[in-house]
């Protein structure tokens, strides 16, 4: 098993092991390991999120390409290329503040 899948299913026995020490509904204080293991399945989430909607942005490529005459198809590529790049780029510079902040796990 590599790396990340051990560190998954680790992740998801310190969570089990947390819900199964509280009692009578009283949460205890969560340790820093779980903590640490939250963050990185919010990490992964998001990275994985992230993932779909560049797979996504193909879809629709490949979709108008599809509804265009072929001497439009390059056009229609292009437009869906530079509507990723602006997206992307717009994301970096308010999207990514707004999203993870001053407490993010991230080294920025």
């Amino acid at each position: 098993m590599d790396q990340s899948g051990g560190a998954l299913l680790t992740s998801l026995a310190l969570l089990a092991s947390s819900s199964a020490s509280q009692t009578a509904g009283v949460p205890s204080a969560a340790s820093p390991e779980l903590e640490q293991a939250i963050q990185i399945l919010d990490f992964v989430w998001v990275m994985v999120a992230a993932a779909l909607v560049m797979v996504m942005q193909i879809g629709f490529l490949l979709l108008e390409a599809g509804m265009v005459r072929s001497k439009n198809s390059i056009n229609v590529a292009m437009k869906n290329v530079l509507d990723f790049a602006a997206s992307a780029l717009f994301f970096a510079l308010t999207g990514f503040m707004i999203a993870f902040g001053a407490s993010s796990i991230l080294p920025l």
